[in-house]
């Protein structure tokens, strides 16, 4: 029995070329993965698409789901695509994160899907921030525009001082008040009462990734940001921060 390359890959530790040769896409799984002609399982890296569920059960985001998908299978299922890892072997769900560009009109599937609103940058995009700008400008386009997914209040960008009264993944813009903790957590706080306001954590692992994108906390104090990741509650809406692509700067 013969099996996938991606499988293969993975019982051997082989890794991914890095210029991977053009293959045909045979079908998308969901609106950011593809199945590839050879069994290849392509996840489109830096992308989160819109889930039935974001809106608790209400008609808007299964309609702006189903958009995403149906893009998706328009655009690449059938077409032939050319294929950048961005992870030298696949993910534990087999699949291998990668820039896609569909072959003779080059467009970048993660710039298609981001412009036109059908998906949002998820936490932690892999590759260089050269690559992580074009993908904030994709989404930052469709946000001015309000185009797809933008157009619903369920993914609109949160005001970090006003109530936040959502769930999953958000994206929040704001300017920090204060930043606090000791040696193994840091905290950055967006008002004066840290017990109820939106405040940004980072365990030390993971503030020492940030120092060293010169993103700590203490160098974001009075700086405009927009933040985006999972939402919790500790003492009011919280974000854990895990690397420093979730925090991006908008002032100079």
């Amino acid at each position: 029995m013969r099996l996938s390359l991606a499988i293969l890959l993975i019982l051997f530790g082989l890794r991914f070329p890095a210029g991977a040769e053009p293959l045909r896409v045979s079908a998308a799984e969901d609106a950011v993965t593809l199945r590839m002609a050879d069994g290849r399982i392509v996840l489109l890296d830096g992308l989160l698409a819109p889930n039935p569920d974001d809106d608790g059960g209400r008609s808007a985001a299964d309609k702006i789901a189903a958009a995403a998908l149906a893009r998706m299978i328009e655009s690449a299922v059938g077409q032939t695509a050319r294929l950048t890892p961005l992870l030298e072997v696949a993910d534990r769900w087999n699949r291998i994160p990668a820039d896609v560009h569909l072959q003779g009109s080059g467009v970048w599937l993660q710039e298609r899907m981001l412009q036109e609103g059908l998906a949002r940058i998820g936490p932690c995009p892999l590759g260089d921030p050269g690559r992580l700008k074009l993908l904030r400008d994709a989404e930052a386009s469709a946000r001015t525009a309000r185009r797809g997914l933008w157009r619903i209040g369920v993914y609109q960008v949160r005001d970090a001082v006003q109530p936040i009264k959502a769930r999953g993944f958000v994206l929040v813009a704001g300017m920090p008040f204060e930043s606090g903790g000791g040696r193994n957590v840091r905290y950055l706080n967006f008002d004066k009462d840290w017990r109820q306001d939106f405040t940004l954590r980072a365990t030390k692992s993971s503030a020492r990734r940030l120092d060293k994108a010169n993103l700590g906390f203490d160098a974001l104090l009075e700086r405009k940001l927009l933040v985006r990741g999972w939402l919790v509650w500790r003492n009011g809406p919280m974000l854990d921060i895990t690397c420093p692509q979730q925090i991006e700067a908008l002032d100079p």
